[in-house]
């Protein structure tokens, strides 16, 4: 295919720029109802008037598409959610647009388009809006998404050594992955990697110090979303490290970020939970591995799972098992006697039916008969 195939190929833009007349019909007897007609000739009405705003600012022609398309008034009726709440997509939608206007060189609507595909093939899409607060819920949010919100109560636990800051080396030169630095918008407050040296020495040592600058660089956002996350508090905020975490050997280490905060104990401003284990205190190996969990399964469908490191049950009313056997005892037990009666009266009031004697156990290597209730007929 060349260029030109692609240039005089028809679009669907043309198609509803140019509707058939009513009485058309297509070559395989296909027509047009009216009402499809009519839809046809408001969408193409609608676009027309669209693309008059074409040369405008991104920004407008987005708010424009909205009204064209009645999203407003959409997400205003839904029921239940404040119209501050219903928008909170669109608008994190127009800031995305203010921010590519703002970072990119080329900032027509094709432009626009590229960057929303680059963002959902590499990026898993534009981020997502900041959630309202629920005082009625408990809420799981990351440090990112809870930006701009405020609870009464904030825990944040999971601030170990390599987690909180994290380890991850972020450097572009290590991999294929990332964007080289010199490319970004915000390479200004970027380390960058010196390469103007005359050997290879020279650009490894140089890449050395930018190794350096990154960790460094990277240390000092981690800080910055700490702040954000230790101020979404009003009132209470509780902090918390993990010595042992999951299958790891190795303790993991506090974070700097939770240590830095134990001046505040020492005058008053924080206190130390009493449930809390000093590092002298600290037990050798992981209590999470030390011993073996077996959890068996199937399970008891009378009984439940157990605990596999009590063997406790974790049904909430136990014992569904001993008074299902106990039930089966005493049956067996009736059986042995030789006779069971029926207590239940006749529908007609002429009393209780007299029972026939049935079998007790069989003998050793005879086969138990299959249980039967014989009643004898009441009357003569």
């Amino acid at each position: 295919m060349i260029e030109g195939d692609l240039t005089d190929a028809a679009s669907l833009v043309e198609a509803i720029d140019w509707l058939p007349r009513e009485d058309w019909t297509s070559a395989h007897g296909r027509q047009l109802s009216p009402e499809a007609l009519e839809r046809l000739h408001r969408l193409s009405a609608e676009l027309r008037q669209l693309r008059g705003y074409m040369g405008d600012d991104l920004t407008t022609l987005l708010g424009e598409v909205e009204r064209a398309m009645l999203l407003d008034i959409e997400v205003a009726a839904r029921p239940g959610t404040s119209i501050h709440q219903a928008r909170r997509n669109l608008d994190a939608f127009q800031d995305a647009a203010a921010g590519f206007l703002y970072t990119s060189q080329r900032v027509d609507v094709l432009a626009f388009l590229a960057w929303l595909e680059a963002a959902a093939a590499e990026e898993n899409g534009l981020d997502a809006a900041a959630p309202e607060v629920n005082h009625e819920a408990v809420q799981l949010l990351t440090v990112h998404a809870s930006k701009g919100l405020e609870w009464d109560v904030v825990f944040v636990p999971g601030l170990n050594a390599g987690a909180f800051p994290s380890s991850r080396d972020s450097r572009w030169s290590s991999g294929s992955a990332a964007l080289p630095w010199p490319l970004r918008g915000d390479r200004a407050d970027l380390p960058q990697w010196d390469v103007e040296h005359p050997d290879q020495k020279g650009w490894l040592d140089a890449e050395k110090e930018f190794k350096s600058a990154v960790q460094v660089h990277g240390e000092a956002e981690e800080r910055r979303l700490a702040y954000v996350a230790y101020t979404r508090a009003k009132h209470v905020l509780w902090v918390s490290s993990a010595a042992w975490v999951g299958s790891r050997a190795g303790m993991a280490d506090m974070s700097p970020f939770l240590a830095e905060l134990e001046m505040l104990a020492a005058d008053g401003t924080a206190a130390i939970h009493p449930l809390s284990v000093s590092e002298e205190s600290l037990p050798e190996e992981s209590p999470l591995t030390s011993e073996l969990e077996v959890a068996g399964w199937p399970y008891d469908p009378l009984e439940g799972p157990t605990d596999p490191r009590t063997g406790a049950r974790l049904r909430l009313v136990p014992g569904r098992r001993s008074a299902m056997q106990s039930a089966a005892q005493r049956v067996l037990d009736s059986l042995d006697s030789g006779v069971l009666l029926d207590a239940v009266a006749d529908a007609g009031g002429t009393g209780p039916r007299q029972g026939r004697p049935l079998r007790g156990r069989p003998a050793a290597g005879r086969s138990r008969p299959r249980p039967c209730w014989n009643a004898a007929p009441a009357g003569p």
